[in-house]
């Protein structure tokens, strides 16, 4: 990890400047989003991390909702 970093020290895809200024407008933002990838290399590090997870959830959705009620239940008998 820190060889991986020492590599990119200098050397970053990124602009700070570009940076600073998304950050500025994401504090004047009403509502920011939870998640922001930042500069071309983060989304494709988000897209494929995301693809990943989507295609395990795929894999895996039969014993993922296996935990449902076989009948539903009304939410007026719970209280």
């Amino acid at each position: 990890m820190r060889s991986g970093a020492d590599a990119l020290h200098g050397n970053q895809p990124g602009d700070p400047k570009k940076f600073a200024a998304v950050i500025i407008q994401l504090a004047n933002t009403e509502r920011p989003p939870l998640h922001l990838p930042v500069g071309k290399d983060a989304i494709a590090m988000y897209k494929n991390n995301a693809a990943k997870m989507a295609q395990e959830i795929q894999a895996w959705l039969p014993i993922a909702t296996s935990t449902d009620h076989d009948h539903r239940i009304m939410a007026s008998t719970i209280a």
